[in-house]
């Protein structure tokens, strides 16, 4: 059993996505960021840096519960836990999927995440803003 420790966000529905692309059981613990969930004690035995989403695998590597969080490493060890579903096995194939895992990580989520949290400090003139962050 994989306990998904998540709030529907875009980082949260990644891995929901790839539970049930590949089947596996698991249970949602919400884990309200509104409310600060994500600064509880039993939240942060599983994550340091208090961010969603986390998991951890009761059946983890060699049959001990594990503990794992950033969406992208959660991914990765889920399609792995279930014989590379959801990554090639080819060198070229993995490589080119690991590419676009880190590209969306590092950019797409982060624009459409500034998109929905930032949009209302994008109106104010402020002197901290880039360029780049006042084009988008």
């Amino acid at each position: 059993m994989i306990e998904v420790w998540s709030w529907p966000t875009p980082n949260g529905h990644k891995v929901h996505i790839a539970l049930e692309e590949l089947g596996l059981e698991y249970k949602v613990i919400p884990v309200n960021i509104g409310a600060g969930d994500q600064f509880k004690p039993e939240f942060l035995k599983i994550t340091a840096n208090h961010r969603i989403p986390a998991i951890v695998d009761t059946d983890g590597p060699g049959g001990k519960p594990f503990t794992l969080f950033e969406s992208a490493a959660i991914l990765i060890y889920l399609s792995e836990k279930t014989g590379g579903k959801l990554i090639p096995k080819d060198p070229f194939g993995r490589y080119k999927c690991l590419e676009w895992i880190m590209f969306q990580m590092a950019a797409s989520a982060r624009c459409s995440a500034n998109g929905t949290i930032s949009a209302p400090t994008l109106q104010k003139k402020s002197p901290m803003r880039s360029s780049a962050t006042r084009t988008r």
